[in-house]
């Protein structure tokens, strides 16, 4: 099976408001925005995932060079960027659309 790098969001809510153009001004992430993710990885069956903050992901969208992916069932919207629509239960019969480099970035929200 492909080993896939994933980064996992975290404060999905927080990260859905900002990027549906919301108009908190609360920091979700707790901390700095600027710089290279400094998000906690989690090593799960030898897979590593890093769990990002919103304020990081509006980051990383700047310089996009990642799979965005959409888990989200039902479908409730997407964060622009989003570049697949891949419900959750249905990643594992899917893999062939993710890219087969096993070093790739993707994102799952």
């Amino acid at each position: 099976m492909k080993t896939l790098v994933l980064v996992v969001l975290v404060a999905a809510l927080g990260l859905v408001a900002a990027a549906c153009g919301s108009n908190t001004s609360e920091d979700v992430s707790g901390g700095d925005t600027g710089g290279p993710i400094s998000g906690q990885q989690v090593d799960v069956d030898g897979r590593v995932y890093i769990n990002v903050t919103a304020a990081e992901l509006r980051t990383m969208l700047e310089e996009k060079d990642f799979v965005f992916v959409n888990t989200h069932i039902p479908y409730e919207g997407h964060i622009d960027g989003t570049d697949l629509f891949m419900p959750y239960n249905e990643v594992e019969q899917r893999l062939g659309e993710l890219p087969a480099a096993t070093d790739a970035k993707i994102v799952v929200y």
